[in-house]
């Protein structure tokens, strides 16, 4: 039976579209609402998403932030904690870093006392 469905069928389409992968994680955009008609609208949609289109290459905006964060630094929120005598951490706003400082005691070093 399927050698007798062929291109001219009613019901099937042939399409051509363009879609784009992460140069540093392979993240891509084979999902159905990231497949663009044409290299144009996929640049102006993508990077009004928050990836980074060079002509050598396209990073996600996860890699565009750890990009940026490794030639600026870290752009970190004030320390905090989420229990008593539990971690202390601080996040990175611009990527997903995270950064803690484990206690070991119940009484608060000098250390500790910076962080805060």
């Amino acid at each position: 039976m399927s050698d007798r469905i062929t291109v001219n069928h009613p019901a099937i389409v042939s399409l051509a579209c363009y879609a784009v992968s992460c140069t540093e994680c392979r993240e891509g955009t084979e999902g159905w609402d990231w497949h663009y008609p044409t290299i144009a609208e996929l640049v102006a949609s993508l990077t009004g998403e928050g990836w980074t289109l060079t002509p050598d290459e396209a990073l996600c905006p996860d890699c565009t932030a750890k990009r940026t964060c490794a030639r600026e630094g870290h752009d970190w929120t004030p320390w905090g904690y989420l229990q008593a005598q539990g971690p202390w951490f601080r996040v990175c706003q611009r990527c997903p870093t995270i950064d803690y400082h484990r206690t070991t005691s119940t009484t608060t070093t000098a250390a500790e006392s910076s962080i805060q």
